[in-house]
């Protein structure tokens, strides 16, 4: 009995790491909800396609565009990138310095964003209307926040921004009152 004992207790001893070595894989294996909503939102918006964007958005999903204030819920949304698009055609659209976490049915992710597009007309380039246009990359950061819906990982809040333009080095008064 003791032997056997022995036995059981140097198998459970030997097999124990086995064990945790699989389940972490399977865990490394399998990516965030954030991760897979980012994924599918690059590849949509490397297809140009304004639906597949869209479809990543929960119906009362918030995303907060470079330049722009909210969209709300997935009709909006879908119209704004239709709007982009309109006047880009995307080439290449990555992310880097990607940063995951969930826990339970929310997952967030952080990073930054590369689009790199062509514009349908120099007017989209410059503003001022026109036909052709010389490539544009834009460089941003990003946070998005995903939820479980129906065992399916959808955005509830995106935000994109683009750093602005540094002001001047050099001194500057501390405040400036008018007369």
């Amino acid at each position: 009995m003791r032997r056997t004992l022995a036995v059981a207790v140097t198998l459970t001893a030997l097999v124990q790491p086995l064990f945790a070595q699989t389940g972490a894989k399977s865990r490394a294996a399998k990516p965030h909800g954030a991760q897979q909503v980012d994924e599918s939102v690059a590849r949509a918006f490397k297809a140009n396609d304004a639906d597949a964007l869209a479809a990543a958005y929960a119906p009362d999903a918030v995303l907060y565009p470079p330049g722009a204030m909210e969209q709300r819920g997935r009709a909006a949304i879908r119209q704004g990138f239709a709007e982009f698009l309109a006047h880009f055609r995307i080439t290449d659209f990555t992310t880097s310095d990607a940063h995951y976490e969930t826990a339970g049915d929310l997952s967030i992710g952080w990073g930054r964003f590369s689009i790199s597009a062509v514009p349908r007309s120099v007017g989209d380039a410059l503003g001022t209307g026109g036909g052709g246009g010389a490539p544009v990359r834009w460089e941003g950061r990003y946070t998005s926040v995903a939820r479980r819906v129906k065992g399916k990982w959808l955005l509830v809040s995106d935000h994109a921004s683009v750093p602005m333009a540094a002001p001047p080095l050099g001194p500057r008064p501390v405040s400036n009152p008018t007369r």
